[in-house]
Formats: structure tokens, sequence, C-alpha cells
């Protein structure tokens, strides 16, 4: 099992390069491994002399500036350090791993750190790492998980009680939902200081104001935790006592329901049953289709028009329903469907598999109705391939539509074999001019 450290470091505090306290840098270069970076925000009354909290972030897209800029003004509230590593990704574990390790390295040896107040975070792939940073380490003294819970790997998980306390932040909308209220059921019978916030979101980082509510329950203040929740419909674990039961219907109206009536609440807790088994049953069909049409690896097989078919059939059963739970349940079957293919189609792309990544491009296109994306994602899969011509068609279709900044193009790796082609150069020059 890879094992990650907190390092304490004995060396004097340093400078983060020019950062000035208040304001997000967002790139630090790590002194002891100039490949590692990350981005960071230290509060504006930031000073060596105090040990201060901090909150490291995991984002699975290696966009590490996105939540230290999403949450600062909460982190300046209540003075926390945040920093979020721009080489971990959804992937390997143990490139991950690597870049914690260079972040808690850097920041130990730059910062002035309370080791007893660490948080890890993440979104997606990086809550599941975030846990298992967690797990291995015994090193955090809380997880704030968005949009994912347990990772897959059993070493990882979360299989007997631990000491740091977790809080969920989830959408109702999102496809990991009812991961996030199974694992919240597993800790509670754990005894395991838990909380899960549910939104009205999709599959995405939680609203500030939801990981604002995070962190004022683990800092264990009640007052202005209740305060930040008034308006919010939650279900948490055993720390503060409220019912498990969620109206979602009353949700999408950020109306805040906790039911006194059994009878209601046994009502409620039974419909929500019912769909779960129904959507648990529908994904399993779903995935076994989308399974099959990366097998065939051809964009004319009947397993992608069968998807394809589905998400329609899905889409247009969302639009007539007036049930707002089965609205929510369908909406995370069509974000699964989206995230199970681009993700999978990325990872094809990254193993020369270029049938099978487009697969799950077309797919994916199909589900979000992202063409110009579509196109953009086609011409770094052929750009890879050495198929000149049609990265160079779809590239120029997705220049087109105005959406793709010229910053963009020349950053992305899979580019970089055409940057001597004249014909790539003309398409540039014509796009931007």
């Amino acid at each position: 099992m890879k094992s990650i450290m907190f390092v304490i470091a004995s060396l004097m505090s340093i400078g983060i390069l020019a950062q000035l306290p208040g304001e997000v840098v967002d790139t630090v270069v790590c002194n002891n491994d100039k490949s590692q970076s990350y981005a960071i925000y230290l509060p504006s009354n930031y000073t060596k002399e105090k040990k201060w909290p901090i909150i490291y972030f995991f984002e699975p897209a290696a966009r590490g500036s996105l939540p230290v800029r999403l949450y600062s003004e909460v982190a300046e509230e209540l003075g926390y350090i945040l920093a979020c590593t721009y080489n971990s990704r959804n992937g390997s574990y143990d490139n991950s791993f690597k870049a914690a390790d260079a972040l808690f390295l850097d920041t130990e040896q730059k910062l002035s750190i309370d080791y007893d107040k660490i948080i890890l975070s993440g979104f997606s792939g990086g809550s599941r790492l975030a846990l298992s940073i967690a797990v291995i380490s015994n090193a955090a003294s809380g997880v704030i998980g968005v949009g994912a819970a347990q990772p897959a790997v059993p070493a990882y998980m979360v299989l007997e009680k631990k000491e740091f306390k977790y809080a969920g932040l989830v959408g109702a909308r999102d496809m990991n939902y009812v991961e996030h209220k199974t694992f919240r059921s597993q800790m509670n019978a754990m005894h395991m200081a838990n909380l899960l916030l549910i939104s009205n979101f999709g599959h995405k980082w939680a609203d500030p104001k939801d990981f604002r509510a995070a962190l004022l329950w683990m800092q264990g203040d009640s007052r202005q935790f209740q305060e930040a929740i008034k308006d919010k419909i939650i279900s948490q674990g055993d720390s503060i006592p409220l019912s498990d039961v969620i109206d979602l219907n009353n949700l999408i109206k950020g109306e805040n329901f906790v039911s006194t009536n059994a009878k209601t609440s046994k009502k409620t807790l039974k419909e929500e049953q019912k769909l779960i088994r129904k959507e648990l049953l529908l994904k399993k069909i779903i995935s076994d289709s989308i399974n099959s049409a990366f097998d065939l690896s051809s964009l004319n097989n009947p397993s992608i028009r069968w998807v394809s078919r589905r998400a329609e059939k899905l889409k247009n059963q969302r639009d007539k329903s007036d049930n707002i739970p089965e609205k929510m349940m369908i909406d995370r079957l069509l974000n699964f469907i989206s995230a199970a293919c681009y993700e999978t189609a990325l990872q094809m792309k990254s193993q020369g598999f270029t049938k099978k990544a487009l697969v799950g491009i077309t797919i994916w296109e199909t589900v979000t109705g992202f063409e110009i994306y579509g196109h953009w994602l086609k011409a770094r899969v052929y750009a890879v391939e050495k198929n000149t011509d049609q990265a160079l068609n779809h590239l120029k279709i997705a220049l087109a539509s105005g959406k793709i900044k010229k910053t963009s193009v020349f950053l992305e790796p899979d580019f970089e074999g055409l940057h001597d082609d004249p014909r790539f150069k003309q398409l540039i020059e014509n796009s931007f001019n």
C-alpha cells in the first residue's frame, strides 16, 4: 500500500515567492520537485508567528486554482490557508499521491501550519483521493468530500471507525447522490462524526455557502452552523440529531424540511427508496450497454444507438414529469452516462485506443449536446493518432464557434505535433485575427 506522509519540516518558514496575503497566487513551484506546482491562498492577516489551519484540495481535472478561487472568501472569513495541486487528476493513484506528497512538503517548508487542523477536500475523483489520503495517513482532522465518497480501492476505504470528521456535499441531481447516502449510513454504523449536506445541483464543486457550512460544523460552531443551514435541507450523522428523511419536492424550492410526522416521514423515505432501487437497476442496464459500446469499438454499433436512444427517452420522461424526485433521479442517470463516457474516452485516448475514445466522445456529445466541445475532443484524439486531416477538420469547427481560446490550443499537449504544420498555423491565424 502506498504511504502518504505529512512531513513536519524543521526548516524555517519562508514566504511563498512574491505572495501577498489576501490574494490568490495561481502558481507556486515546489522547491524539491520543479515539476510539481500548486495554487494557494493566505488570509489577509496571515503571519508566520501564528499556526494556521489549512485545507488541501484535489481537483479531478488538475484545475488547481479553481477551488482556491471559489472558496477564498470563505477562507478569508474563517481564517484558513487554501492550497490545490496542479499535478493530481483522475487516473493513477500513484501519480496523485506523488503530487500530494510534493504539496504537503512544500507548504510545510514555507508556511506556519497548525498540524492539528489539516482538512482534505476534493471534488469527484479528487474527493475519493482526499478520503484515501485521510485513511492511510491518519493526519487529517477532517475531510470535505464533494460529489463522491468512498474510493474503489479497499485499502483506501473507511472500513472501521476513524477519528477525523467527514462532511459530504452532494447535489440531489449528482450521479453519486446515492453513494453519499450509503456512505453516510456506513459512517453512522461506525459512530463516526459526519454530515451530509444536499443541494439542488448536479455534479460540480459545492456552492461556497455549503462549503462554509461544512467548515463551521467541523469547527464545532453550532450556532453559526445552524444559521448557515437554516434554509437548507440536510441529512446528518450523530453529532446533531435531525431527521434522516429528505423531502426532495421541497429541495427545489429551497425550503427546509425536517419531518416531525412519523407517517409522512415513512412515506417519503419509502418513495425515495423505491426511486433509488429503480435508479440502480437502470444504471446497471445502461452501464452494461456502455461497456458493450466500448468493446465493439465502432461508431456504428447497436450499443451506441441504444444508449443514445435511452438518453433521449430519459430526457423526454424528465421534461414531461411533474414529480421532482423522479426528475432528479433522471438527471443523476444522465450525469452518470455523461461522466462515464467522458472519463473513459479520455482514458482510452491516453492509452492510444482511438476508436474506443471516439465511441465515448460520441455518446457524451449526444447526451450533453455539447457539439462544439465534442469537435474539440475529437480533434485531440485524431491529433494523438497523427491523423492530421481529421484533427484539423474538427479543430476548425471548434475554433469557428469562438468558444475556444488561442492559449488553450497552444497549451494543449495533444496538439504539439501539429505546431509545425503550415495548415495548423494558417488555421490559428485565420481563427484569431
